[in-house]
């Protein structure tokens, strides 16, 4: 499967974005999915970034409540950032992504990270992916 050149993370609120602009490193924590993975990961939401249709999809994105998801804006950051962790000696193994379409949004993946990589390794790739971004705030 071929995967666009770039990728889309909501930013909840304010707080998730630094004063230098950049996405803070807690943007990009991974969630323990509703039901458990068969393949042992842990999931972090994306947006392919097929065209703009993905930073517009994620900016309207709601809550059970009505309430916008996404109040800050979204993260944009290049795949290659992804293919260099694949390809890191000590956290290679543990990471890869998908595309997982939903029935309101094409554009749907996740970054998957094996549920028992160590926190410091986590915060690792989270502060990578967040140095790897650029902020598009919501106007």
């Amino acid at each position: 499967m071929q995967f666009p050149d770039q990728c889309v993370r909501g930013l909840l609120n304010v707080s998730y974005v630094t004063k230098l602009g950049l996405p803070a490193a807690h943007a990009f924590e991974f969630d323990e999915p509703p039901m458990a993975r068969q393949d042992g990961c842990v999931e972090q939401s994306i947006n392919w970034y097929d065209d703009e249709g993905a930073v517009a999809v994620a900016l309207i994105q709601t809550k059970s409540n009505g309430e916008l998801q996404f109040k800050a804006g979204v993260a944009v950051f290049p795949r290659s950032a992804l293919d260099q962790l694949k390809s890191h000696h000590a956290v290679g193994e543990r990471i890869q992504y998908e595309r997982a379409e939903k029935p309101d949004n094409k554009y749907h993946g996740n970054i998957l990270l094996k549920r028992d990589t160590p926190g410091p390794e986590r915060k690792m790739i989270q502060s990578f992916l967040a140095m790897s971004s650029k902020v598009r705030l919501r106007e």
